[in-house]
């Protein structure tokens, strides 16, 4: 049997901060950004993160959105990315 190799590149605490704004991204197979998308989870910085996730080539992509970006029910922005990412959402209960 054949191993397949798989290049997973985890991120997070990105704050509104695309790839080429202090940090890069390397070459993988799978891309998870494990929280702290945005700074406020504004719409505007929502659409800029969604833009961004869009165009970095990576096959499979999976955001986890942290406190800012659920703080002001904006997931729906990110849910409708074009199909090219899975969205996970922190359900709290009070």
């Amino acid at each position: 049997m054949d191993s397949v190799k798989v290049r997973i590149v985890c991120i997070s605490d990105t704050h509104n901060k695309a790839p080429g704004e202090g940090y890069t991204l390397p070459k993988g197979d799978i891309l998870i950004h494990a929280g702290d998308l945005t700074n406020q989870g504004s719409y505007a910085e929502l659409k800029k993160a969604v833009d961004w996730l869009e165009k970095v080539d990576f096959p499979v992509k999976v955001v986890i959105a942290g406190t800012p970006t659920c703080s002001r029910g904006s997931s729906t922005l990110l849910k409708a990315g074009k199909a090219t990412m899975t969205f996970l959402s922190i359900r709290t209960t009070a």
